[in-house]
C-alpha cells in the first residue's frame, strides 16, 4: 500500500471510529487501535493511536477547560508517571499478542459487578490507581478507555468533568 492510501485508510478509519464513538460514548479508541494493527508494525501503530488520541482527547479538554478537576488530573498524572517509569524499568516492549489478549480483555471490564471494585476517582487514591492501571495499559498497548471508565462510572461528577 502507498503512503497516500495508507493515510487515506487511516483518515477513514479515524472518522468512522470517531463517529462510533460520538454516538455510543466508547469503543472507537479500542476498533481504531485493531485496525492501525491490521496496517502497521506494532509499536508504531500505538504511537499513532497515541498521536490521534492526543488531538482528539487535548480538544475536548480544552473546550471543557472550565470544568476540569485538576486535583484528580494531578494524582492520574501522578499515577501515569509511575506507570511509565515502571515500564520504562522493565524494558517493556509490545508485541502483537500481548496487545490483542489486552484489547479483547479490556472491554471485559465494564461488566465487573459494581461491589466487586467500588473505585472513584475522585478519591485521591483512586485517581492515583486510575493514573497507574489506565495510564499503563495506555502505554503498554496503546488504548484504556474501560479501565479509565471503571474509575469514572460511579463518581458523582458529570460527564464534562
Amino acid at each position: 500500500m502507498t503512503s497516500l492510501g495508507l493515510g487515506i485508510t487511516v483518515a477513514i478509519a479515524v472518522l468512522l471510529t470517531s463517529t462510533l464513538s460520538g454516538i455510543f460514548g466508547m469503543a472507537g479508541g479500542l476498533v481504531l487501535l485493531a485496525v492501525l494493527l491490521t496496517l502497521l508494525p506494532v509499536a508504531t501503530a500505538i504511537a499513532v493511536q497515541g498521536a490521534i488520541q492526543i488531538v482528539a482527547n487535548g480538544s475536548r479538554a480544552w473546550f471543557s477547560r472550565e470544568f476540569i478537576d485538576w486535583r484528580i488530573l494531578g494524582m492520574i498524572c501522578i499515577g501515569l508517571l509511575g506507570a511509565a517509569v515502571l515500564l520504562y524499568l522493565v524494558r517493556y516492549i509490545p508485541d502483537l499478542a500481548t496487545v490483542c489478549i489486552a484489547i479483547g480483555l479490556m472491554p471485559i471490564l465494564v461488566w465487573i459487578p459494581k461491589h466487586w471494585l467500588a473505585l472513584d476517582a475522585s478519591k485521591p487514591l483512586h485517581a492515583l490507581l486510575c493514573g497507574f492501571f489506565g495510564g499503563g495499559l495506555n502505554l503498554a498497548v496503546g488504548v484504556s478507555g474501560p479501565t479509565v471508565d471503571i474509575f469514572f462510572i460511579r463518581t458523582q461528577m458529570d460527564r464534562r468533568k
